[in-house]
């Protein structure tokens, strides 16, 4: 009884176990590799990896990004991670609710 009570509940913790990356928080998308995640604020899409480059947009708070893979760049917030969209632009990962580089490859 022990062990098909087993059998029944095994698979089913795995589907429900966060994957494994650097960290936390995002959710997968149908992209290899590629996340999307929510703004906890106004996000600023850069040409590059400061604040001082081009910026080429903003994103609202609770926007849903697709982003591609992180890199690291100029320390921001104490955070160095910087997340390249689909587009090509880079958010400040401190942008968004969760670490979404840390479940991103790097770029």
């Amino acid at each position: 009884m022990l062990s098909s009570l087993a059998i029944i509940i095994l698979p089913l913790l795995t589907v429900a176990t966060p994957a494994v990356g650097r960290g936390r928080g995002a959710w997968s998308n149908a992209a290899a590799g590629e996340q999307l995640c929510i703004t906890s604020m106004p996000a600023v899409m850069y040409s590059n990896t400061t604040t001082t480059s081009d910026a080429q947009g903003m994103y609202v708070s609770a926007t849903t990004v697709q982003l591609k893979c992180y890199t690291s760049g100029e320390l921001v917030k104490g955070n160095k991670y910087w997340d390249l969209t689909t587009s090509g632009q880079y958010i400040h990962e401190s942008a968004f609710k969760e670490e979404c580089a840390f479940k991103l490859q790097a770029c």
